[in-house]
């Protein structure tokens, strides 16, 4: 018996996104986690509990099986980006976002559902049809109730921070900016070339909030070429010839902007699977 090893991955990673979802759910019905991690943090020894993430708002939020809700953020982005064009598969992923309360991951899944939708029913469809374009508008609606039914007033109005620039979180998230630039900028030739991988994370006791800055202060500019050459070359071809999934590379580009893709081994498999599922189809026309 033969095993296709790509269909095998994509039926196990399917029942993964499911179980992932469910196990979501479960823990923000119940609100609590499947299991606690207790690790060494810059406020000491600590137990990473539904109270440390919650915040001063005290809002849950789902991390199933990943150290924190943030990655579980980062995997529903990375998830939704590799199955961009399977809605059944960006329902639960979708859900599985808002029930982590990530921010940035409920916008990114959310415009991926709505970049489907597009493209799925384009324009000239819906004029023609006009039992598509009320078909699109409730499915968007949908999501929209769905977020507002799920969230509640305090995780609301934290989403809606996301566009305050006077947000102290933000701002600090800026300074990050700023500072991992400056850093890099006083490396010496060598670390400019290669980086100096934890240096910016044992001075600033955190990352650059960056996954570009990151991949600069880490890797220097050898890794930043190698993970950035693929996005722009994707870039290129899809703008050239106005093909339907340059608003995916442009959303990759946009999530490495304010994620680190790169760090963690779930989050750095999925930035290559990205990739591949994006310039797979290219691979195809070199073979004909």
């Amino acid at each position: 018996m033969v095993i296709d090893g790509r269909r095998f991955f994509n039926k196990l990673f399917v029942i993964l996104i499911w179980l992932t979802c469910a196990l979501a759910l479960y823990e923000f019905i119940s609100k609590s986690y499947i299991f606690i991690v207790y690790r060494e943090t810059v406020f000491g020894f600590q137990a990473l509990d539904e109270k440390l993430f919650g915040g001063v708002a005290g809002i849950f939020r789902s991390k199933v099986f990943f150290e924190g809700p943030l990655a579980l953020s980062q995997f529903c982005m990375g998830a939704s980006l590799f199955y961009r064009k399977h809605i059944k598969i960006l329902i639960p992923i979708f859900l599985t976002a808002i029930f982590a309360n990530g921010r940035l991951g409920i916008l990114v899944c959310g415009i991926i559902i709505f970049a489907y939708l597009y493209q799925r029913y384009n324009i000239a469809t819906l004029i023609k049809r006009p039992w598509v374009m009320i078909l699109v508008t409730f499915a968007v609606l949908g999501f929209m109730i769905s977020g507002i039914l799920l969230l509640d007033a305090a995780s609301i109005e934290r989403f809606k921070e996301v566009f305050d620039t006077h947000n102290a979180g933000n701002n600090a998230r800026i300074e990050y900016w700023i500072n991992g630039i400056s850093t890099y900028f006083n490396y010496d030739l060598n670390h400019l070339v290669f980086g100096n991988n934890g240096y910016f994370l044992q001075v600033y006791k955190n990352n650059a909030e960056n996954g570009w800055i990151t991949l600069l202060l880490n890797n220097g500019i050898v890794g930043f070429i190698y993970y950035l050459f693929p996005i722009l070359l994707l870039f290129a071809r899809n703008f050239l010839r106005l093909n339907s999934d340059f608003i995916f590379v442009v959303i990759l580009l946009f999530c490495m902007f304010v994620q680190t893709f790169h760090l963690g081994a779930s989050a750095n498999l999925f930035y290559w699977l990205i990739i591949y599922s994006l310039y797979r189809p290219y691979a195809f026309e070199s073979k004909k």
